[in-house]
């Protein structure tokens, strides 16, 4: 709150804080002024305190620095339970140095009523060697997680080991170095080594190199020239494989180019296009966005998609090419058109209409199409709150063919379920679909999902199955109860978890009891014990993928020939598992196929009682899977068969090399349709066997149907073997 004497010239006569905050959701409550003494009525109580837990020596005592030291969050259904998270400030409060870091939480904490604690966060600041430290800087640089549970007397002296997360800033304050809490080491800065590195350019502003634990690099261009934007805008980037994405913009920076690897700004990838017909007053949607993707890199042939957007940024209208002529005398291509509505209905409610796809014809034009009323759409409402209170769903003008209700209501307990307080009060969300079939989930004052209940019967209604979903003080879900109608419970499942909630234990009344888990530091498996005390045990790489399986720890530490499963990475040899041999059928893609393994899975290996085998894969330029081979061994006969693949501008797969050598060649439309595929590659002119004749769709863009087999010329269409078809209702549906 403030006064002002005179213009421009505040007082500050007062500093108000939130100290309690209360909710009550009052939705189907009758008397709204009485809500308070509602015992129907869910009620939810935070309070505040300030300054409680300032220490060090930089703190002066006493003053009022708005640190917040205290949330306490308890509510009317949650069993008088109590959530409380707390934080430790050690201010660095230096007129002399005119240094005032004074609200940096230094330890935070969280724990139930009872003081028992279920996490605890230490940050370090500036590289200081302790969290009491008061903070010179405010860069993070290291923090610490415990995984026990705290014992509230000890500070943060948790039981096991700490998730601890190291970084290093430049004199600018911008992150040059991280270490994870698994120590993974790869890249340099300065003298030491890190699991990531950053550089950043001239003014330490953007990224222009980041190196991975492997030492691999991405980069990214920035130039100070006009067309770059004066060094603002992205123009390049270059992937782990050396690989070069470029990107053009206009004169507003708005990107209009981008040309993937192999394709280059002349001839690029993508273009977009941005249009305003925009005129003063109100108009009908006018800002525009076109997106035009080349189907085959360097040709000419693209598909164009236009978009319509509102005055919120929202979209409102997309115009893509149909698959269908809209008429074949003369010959009219159609577009197809999905629209978004956004308005209110006779009460204000908001309300949203979305069509599904509908054809018109393209000479209908390249402008913005008002939306038609009488094709299929979803028309949903939605509170003042913003949730949704249902659906209606029409295939036409005014044809229902599906709909859902919703609604909201304060409720004490469950119906026809005794294993809960008759006096507990939920939020109930009542789901009734077009049958008048009834489902019911129960929230509690904190927001937590605790109950569902499913009925039969079109009302009255009668409870066959209850799910009861319960959480600790920190929200893991700690068990899931199934009762049957008569409360009695049929299955469940229960889990422990450490303090940085990862599930550590597992009872299951279908998967049985006892399952054990462990972790690194990075939070990946390192072992699962099933009920039978079977163990499976994981290694990983400083990448944190898996190396190898196997079902002793030995096995895996370090990866063995007696792991069950060995994986590959990178490239076509054995240096990313250095234990184990590489498959030595396993190669990288020759010929037209490119080879960019860097970043990729290239090979693993499989064994068990009854076989072994291996697989491997390869990858072009953009990363897509061009190479897959399969090994078995199994009877003492060896099977191996390779496949290699081959795709267009729009990622649409157009050539396949099956094993035996013969080659299967995908034909598009001039709108990238899928119409057929042959036996033979691209370009031939003699009659061909087709293993796909003809593709069909629906006016909607809807696959309808496939002719197989017979011969022709490429360029026609075969007489099938045998077709099928598909077809649709009036939403679409199958």
């Amino acid at each position: 709150m403030t006064s002002q004497l005179d213009r421009n010239n505040p007082v500050v006569v007062c500093d108000p804080r939130v100290t309690q905050t209360d909710q009550y959701q009052v939705d189907g409550v009758t008397d709204q002024y009485g809500y308070q003494s509602n015992s129907n009525v869910v009620h939810k109580t935070t309070t505040s305190s300030y300054d409680g837990d300032n220490q060090g020596s930089s703190d002066v005592n006493g003053y009022d620095y708005g640190n917040v030291n205290q949330v306490d969050v308890t509510a009317n259904d949650v069993n008088g339970n109590h959530y409380i998270s707390k934080s430790t400030y050690y201010p660095n409060d230096n007129p002399l140095s005119s240094v005032y870091l004074t609200n940096l939480p230094a330890l935070t904490k969280t724990q139930s009523a009872s003081g028992t604690q279920y996490g605890c966060h230490a940050t370090f600041y500036g590289g200081n060697s302790a969290f009491t430290t008061a903070p010179s800087l405010p860069d993070v640089t290291r923090t610490e997680d415990h995984t026990g549970y705290s014992d509230p007397s000890n500070s943060c002296n948790a039981p096991g080991p700490m998730v601890v997360n190291q970084a290093t800033y430049d004199a600018s304050g911008m992150p040059v170095a991280t270490l994870d809490p698994d120590s993974h080491k790869g890249c340099t800065n300065g003298a030491s080594q890190y699991t990531a590195c950053a550089s950043y350019d001239g003014f330490g502003t953007h990224l222009t190199k980041a190196y991975n634990a492997k030492n691999q690099l991405v980069q990214a261009d920035y130039n100070s020239t006009a067309a770059g934007g004066y060094g603002q805008w992205l123009m390049a980037t270059k992937d782990a494989n050396g690989q070069s994405t470029a990107y053009q913009y206009d004169v507003l920076g708005r990107l209009t180019a981008v040309a993937a690897p192999d394709d280059t700004l002349t001839s690029p990838t993508t273009t977009y296009t941005y249009k305003n017909t925009c005129s003063q007053g109100s108009t009908a949607p006018c800002l525009e966005l076109d997106t035009t993707t080349r189907i085959v890199s360097g040709g000419t042939q693209t598909v164009t998609t236009q978009q319509w957007y509102d005055g919120q940024g929202r979209l409102i209208e997309t115009k893509a090419p149909g698959p269908n002529l809209w008429s074949k005398v003369p010959k009219i291509s159609s577009t197809l058109i999905t629209y978004t509505i956004y308005d209110y209905d006779s009460t204000g409610r908001a309300r949203i209409t979305k069509s599904l796809p509908y054809a018109i014809s393209a000479l209908s034009g390249t402008g913005y199409i008002a939306p038609n009323l009488a094709q299929a759409r979803t028309v949903t409402i939605y509170d003042g709150l913003g949730r949704p209170l249902g659906s209606v769903t029409y295939q036409d003008t005014s044809t229902i063919v599906l709909s859902t209700s919703v609604s909201y209501q304060v409720a004490n307990a469950l119906p026809g379920f005794t294993k809960e307080q008759s006096t507990t009060p939920f939020e109930r969300t009542i789901t009734v679909d077009a049958y008048n079939h009834q489902q019911v989930s129960y929230t509690d004052a904190l927001g937590r999902h605790r109950y569902d209940q499913v009925f039969t019967g079109t009302n009255p209604y009668t409870v066959v199955r209850t799910i009861q979903y319960n959480r600790d003080t920190v929200g893991n879900l700690v068990s899931t109860n199934t009762f049957d109608a008569t409360s009695t419970i049929v299955a469940s499942q229960s889990a422990t978890y450490d303090g940085v909630g990862r599930k550590v234990g597992m009872n299951d009344s279908d998967l049985g009891n006892n399952w054990v888990y462990s972790y690194d530091g990075d939070g990946n498996v390192l072992s699962q014990t099933d009920p039978r005390g079977q163990s499976t045990y994981v290694s990983y790489d400083v990448l944190n993928r898996s190396l190898c399986k196997g079902t002793t720890s030995a096995s895996v530490n370090p990866c063995s020939s007696s792991a069950y499963a060995t994986f590959f990475y990178d490239s076509y040899d054995n240096s990313s598992n250095t234990g184990v041999a590489f498959p030595s059928g396993c190669a990288a893609p020759t010929g037209s196929f490119a080879s960019d393994p860097i970043g990729n899975e290239t090979a693993d290996t499989f064994r068990s009682t009854a076989g072994s085998g291996w697989r491997c894969s390869g990858y072009d330029e953009r990363g897509r899977p061009d190479q897959s081979g399969l090994s078995v061994t199994a009877d003492g006969t060896t099977t191996t068969q390779m496949v290699n693949a081959s795709y267009n501008d729009m990622g649409q797969l157009t050539t396949l090399n099956y094993p035996d050598g013969e080659l299967v060649t995908s034909q598009y439309d001039s709108n990238d349709y899928l119409r057929s595929a042959y036996f033979g590659g691209a370009g031939v002119t003699n009659p061909v066997t087709f293993l796909v004749g003809q593709v069909s769709y629906t006016n909607a863009g809807q696959f309808s149907g496939m002719a197989f087999g017979g011969t022709a010329v490429p360029t026609s269409g075969p007489t099938p073997v045998f077709s099928t078809s598909l077809s649709y209702d009036g939403i679409s549906a199958r």
